[in-house]
């Protein structure tokens, strides 16, 4: 993921709001994305759209790397870019067993 974009930071905190608690995925844009929103003066929705820029540019630039490392390789085959939601999952879910 490119660091200077926005969606970035924005990105990093929802994973580590997630590894804090998981059930928040059931809470990510009315949970998630306000308090993120507040903690960075800025909307939900902007955090939303800045979250999916950054997930879009790094499904654009590297794709198969990007699917690789983030879904492994069973996942090689997919198409689509992830949502938000699946790829903050995903990883907060990765980091969570590694920590384990």
């Amino acid at each position: 993921m490119q660091k200077d974009l926005k969606g970035y930071n924005f990105t990093k905190e929802a994973i580590l709001m997630l590894l804090g608690d998981m059930h928040l995925r059931n809470e990510i844009t009315k949970g998630v994305y306000p308090a993120i929103a507040q903690k960075f003066d800025t909307t939900p929705q902007r955090v939303a759209s800045a979250i999916r820029k950054v997930i879009g540019n790094s499904w654009n630039i590297k794709r198969d790397n990007f699917v690789h490392t983030i879904y492994g390789k069973k996942a090689s085959h997919r198409i689509e870019r992830p949502t938000n939601l699946e790829f903050i999952t995903t990883i907060a879910e990765r980091l969570h067993l590694n920590m384990e």
